[in-house]
C-alpha cells in the first residue's frame, strides 16, 4: 500500500482522529512506552480530554521492560508522578516474555522475574501506579486478566490488559504512537 498525501498537516489529522476516538468510544487507553511518539500521543489525548471535560474516559499504561535507559525510567517516573492528573495510570512491572536478540539460549527473556531478582538491572520502581506480580490481583481487581504461572509474551499481556480495560471502563480504544517512516515492518503493520 502506498502513502497518500493530503493538504492536511499531521498535527491536525491527529487531532481529528483523537476527537473521533473520544466520540466513538467509552474509554481511551494510551500505551505509553516512554518514547517520543507515545509521549506526543499521550499529550494530545490528554489535552483533548481536558479541553472537552472527559478526563474520566482516559487512562495510560506503561509496560516496563526493566532493562531500559535510566533516562527513560526517570522520564516515565516524572510523567506518572507529576503530569496528567485526573486519569487512570498503570505502570506494569510484570514477568512477561520479552523478545530479545541478546541471548544465545533463546529469543526471549523475562524482566522482573522474582526467581532471578539477583540479576535484575534495577529495583522495581516505587510509586502508587506500579503494578507488579505481588500486587497485580489487588490493584487490577477480581476481573483482572489471568496471568499463568509461566510468563506470557509481552504482546499477549498487552492484549489482555486492553480487553480488561474495555470490560471495566466500557468499549475502549487503545492509542499507540508509531512512526512508520523508520520501519517498513511498522508501515506494513499499520497500512497492510
Amino acid at each position: 500500500m502506498k502513502k497518500v498525501y493530503t493538504e492536511q498537516d499531521v498535527h491536525e489529522a491527529a487531532r481529528e482522529r483523537i476527537a473521533y476516538v473520544f466520540r466513538e468510544f467509552e474509554s481511551v487507553l494510551v500505551a505509553f512506552s516512554g518514547g517520543k511518539d507515545s509521549s506526543v500521543v499521550l499529550h494530545m489525548a490528554y489535552d483533548y480530554a481536558k479541553e472537552n471535560g472527559c478526563l474520566d474516559k482516559l487512562g495510560m499504561y506503561h509496560l516496563d521492560y526493566e532493562a531500559q535507559y535510566r533516562q527513560t525510567t526517570e522520564y516515565v517516573t516524572d510523567v506518572f508522578t507529576k503530569q496528567f492528573p485526573g486519569i487512570r495510570k498503570y505502570w506494569f512491572c510484570m514477568p512477561i516474555y520479552a523478545q530479545c536478540a541478546c541471548r544465545m539460549d533463546g529469543p526471549y527473556w523475562t524482566p522482573w522475574d522474582e526467581n532471578e531478582k539477583d540479576i535484575w538491572t534495577r529495583e522495581t520502581p516505587e510509586n502508587e501506579y506500579v503494578v507488579n506480580a505481588k500486587n497485580y490481583a489487588q490493584v487490577m481487581g477480581e476481573d483482572a486478566p489471568t496471568t499463568s504461572a509461566a510468563p506470557m509474551k509481552d504482546y499477549d499481556f498487552q492484549d489482555r490488559i486492553s480487553d480488561w480495560y474495555g470490560r471495566k471502563y466500557g468499549k475502549a480504544a487503545v492509542l499507540i504512537g508509531i512512526r512508520t517512516d523508520e520501519s517498513m515492518n511498522r508501515f506494513r503493520a499499520i497500512a497492510g
